[in-house]
Formats: structure tokens, sequence, C-alpha cells
């Protein structure tokens, strides 16, 4: 019997992680923007900041990727352990037919 709930944690786990990701990257940009116009340091001090603020988003991003990659292989290999399971308790049904 197919489980509805496995398929729906499966799909909306995989959503939350884009979610996820287009928000730290929509929050850094806004940040970003914030800072520039409440920024009361010279122009060459200000772009030195955003360098290093987008440095330091880039490597969140990249953390977050990495860590959504890790979490997507982990689902997947769920999956593919409970479609082995399902696939095995299907034939053994049959051959006892």
């Amino acid at each position: 019997m197919k489980n509805n709930y496995d398929e729906y944690e499966l799909k909306n786990g995989a959503i939350n992680v884009a979610t996820f990701l287009s928000g730290v990257v929509v929050g850094g940009l806004a940040g970003a923007a914030v800072m520039l116009f409440m920024a009361p340091a010279s122009g060459e001090e200000t772009r030195h900041q955003l360098r290093e603020k987008s440095l330091e988003l880039r490597d969140r991003v990249i953390d977050s990727a990495e860590e959504a990659r890790a979490r997507v292989g982990e689902v997947a290999s769920q999956a593919r352990d409970k479609a082995q399971e399902l696939s095995e308790g299907a034939r053994a049904k049959l051959e006892r037919r």
C-alpha cells in the first residue's frame, strides 16, 4: 500500500530546501541594499564592506547548498530503501499465490 505521507514528506523536503536557499539569497541581497543606503562610511569603505559581506554570503550559500545536497542524498537513499522494501514485499506476496 502506498503511503501518501511518505510521498508528501519527500516532495515537501525538496521544496523546503529550495525555499530556504532562495530565502538566504534574497535576504543577503536585501541586507546588502539596506547597508548601502544606511552606510555613513565613504565609498571606498562601503565597497570594501560590500565585498566582505558578499564573500560571507557566498560562503553561507555554498554551505547551505552542501547541506541541502546532503539532505537530498539522504532522502533519495531512504526512498530507494523504501522502494526496495515494497518491491520485495510485493514479490513475496506474488510468490505465495
